[in-house]
């Protein structure tokens, strides 16, 4: 049991630390309102996206637990069906994808695509533009956790005709 925990406490404590660093820098991360001000995306890095652009065929909350005064961790399950994509979007705080099953591949402003297969995880830092893509045959099934203060959503949606 140990060693299945040792992954995740390992991610969990990468988000607590990049979210320290991000507090701890000159320029803040946006916030929500800030964000949805701004003008909505459509590329990541100059160029169109793989697979259609859908919310998640399923997404439950597994856990919401205090992290740190005024803080939560947030660990969310979603379900990718294959051939389809995430709206591009924002994470204000960052956080780390852990996929169970299936394969995914991570488009990130300023960065080559990144494919990721169950049993690995990605990062995905504050305040770029992303979009999941599942790019294998299969449904992936991921784990999402964030540490954000209280009650903020735990992503913005920058791509146009979606709803937070």
């Amino acid at each position: 049991m140990m060693r299945a925990l040792t992954p995740l406490l390992a991610i969990v404590l990468a988000g607590a630390a990049t979210l320290i660093v991000a507090c701890g820098s000159a320029e803040r991360p946006r916030t929500t309102i800030e964000r949805r001000s701004m003008q909505m995306a459509t590329t990541i890095n100059g160029e169109a996206l793989p697979n259609q652009a859908t919310m998640a065929f399923k997404s439950r909350e597994l856990s919401r637990e205090p992290s740190a005064p005024g803080m939560e961790t947030v660990i969310v399950e979603t379900i990718r069906k294959a051939g389809t994509r995430s709206p591009i979007h924002t994470h204000v705080f960052g956080g780390a994808t852990c996929l169970v099953s299936g394969e995914m591949t991570l488009y990130l402003e300023g960065a080559e695509p990144a494919m990721a297969t169950a049993g690995t995880c990605y990062f995905m830092p504050p305040d770029r533009l992303m979009s999941g893509v599942n790019s294998g045959t299969q449904t992936a099934v991921m784990h999402d956790i964030f540490t954000l203060p209280t009650g903020d959503p735990v992503w913005t949606i920058d791509e146009p005709g979606f709803d937070q």
